[in-house]
């Protein structure tokens, strides 16, 4: 949705929406967690735009080939929008790019973000995505401290595999270097962290039939 170098949140309603979505292979390790809004925000359903639109298609409108073709156009849109790019071609994203800095501008003072199903998962999950100016969160008490270090590993050889993580702290005293702005309503769910290792990935397919054509 945004080019580099300018940040968004992504979030999913479901933590399996974000496996997916993250598209991580098996023998993966996956950290996910909870986030909670402190105010209230206002998301635009992209899907919901699209059902709107076929409810104006009247078949004996003379304007029905107009309207078909704009809901068409809506249904291609939503689907350019949440789809994945090329593994190859970063390029893929800057027609929603485009898009999303469009809504994000004209509608940012009535917008928070934008929600839209995952075709990761077949339309089974819901993604949200905040505008850049919506996307800080508000610090943990982590943040403020003096960490020096931070050191990660699961361990195979107990019982059940664990996961172990230690934070090594300074003496000296620092200030903080992450601050939230006051525009942050966006806050983490304490004990909400899990990680997650990725047993097996399962693939969809529709079989797609082969018309060959010889002149």
């Amino acid at each position: 949705m945004t080019p580099t170098g300018i940040s968004s949140l992504y979030c999913a309603l479901e933590r399996d929406t974000c496996f997916s979505e993250v598209r991580a292979i098996t023998g993966d390790i996956v950290l996910s967690g909870a986030f909670k809004l402190t105010e209230e925000l206002h998301f635009l359903d992209l899907s919901k735009i699209h059902r709107l639109s076929q409810l104006t298609i009247d078949p004996f409108s003379e304007k029905f080939i107009d309207f078909a073709h704009k809901s068409e156009f809506i249904k291609d849109l939503m689907f350019l929008m949440s789809k994945p790019a090329s593994r190859n071609n970063s390029s893929d994203y800057l027609s929603t790019q485009v898009i999303f800095e469009y809504l994000s501008v004209k509608f940012g003072n009535k917008l928070s973000g934008l929600m839209f199903k995952s075709v990761q998962t077949g339309g089974e999950g819901t993604n949200v995505v905040f505008f850049p100016e919506y996307s800080q969160v508000i610090p943990s008490e982590r943040c403020f401290k003096n960490v020096k270090s931070i050191d990660e590993y699961r361990s195979e050889h107990t019982e059940i595999m664990t996961y172990f993580y230690s934070i090594e702290e300074s003496k000296e005293e620092t200030a903080s270097t992450y601050r939230s702005g006051p525009a942050a309503k966006i806050e983490f769910v304490d004990g909400s962290l899990i990680v997650s290792e990725v047993k097996a990935v399962t693939t969809k397919t529709e079989e797609i039939p082969i018309v060959l054509s010889v002149r």
